[in-house]
């Protein structure tokens, strides 16, 4: 009777240890698939930043090149718009002295009749 106690307690021992292992192994299982899980969804994330940051330096460098364009084309458009106004003073000095040479002209016309005029 004691070594049938005896063997039935090795027998309940034996299992509770195939179920503590059982457990044991399905718990690593649970273990590595969620860290497989946040393993993956860490790289996840970190491949978005990256895919993200490589799309800002991309977008960064044309509005840089975009900046450089919209540089020289104001550059070139203020060069423009001085000549025009050198022009416009050039047209304005010609204006002066065709007004200069006119008067110049009455006065020389007027002088002229005055002389020519017969004294009474």
């Amino acid at each position: 009777m004691l070594t049938a106690l005896y063997k039935q307690h090795q027998v309940d021992q034996q299992k509770r240890r195939q179920g503590l292992e059982q457990r044991r192994h399905a718990a690593l299982l649970a273990v590595a698939s969620a860290s497989d899980d946040v393993l993956d969804r860490v790289t996840r994330g970190a491949n978005e930043v990256f895919q993200n940051q490589r799309a800002l330096e991309a977008e960064s460098q044309a509005l840089q090149q975009e900046a450089v364009r919209f540089s020289r084309q104001t550059v070139q458009w203020l060069t423009l718009l001085d000549q025009f106004n050198a022009s416009l003073k050039d047209l304005g000095d010609v204006e002066h002295w065709a007004q200069s040479l006119k008067n110049d002209m009455k006065l020389v016309t007027t002088s002229l009749e005055f002389i020519t005029r017969p004294s009474t």
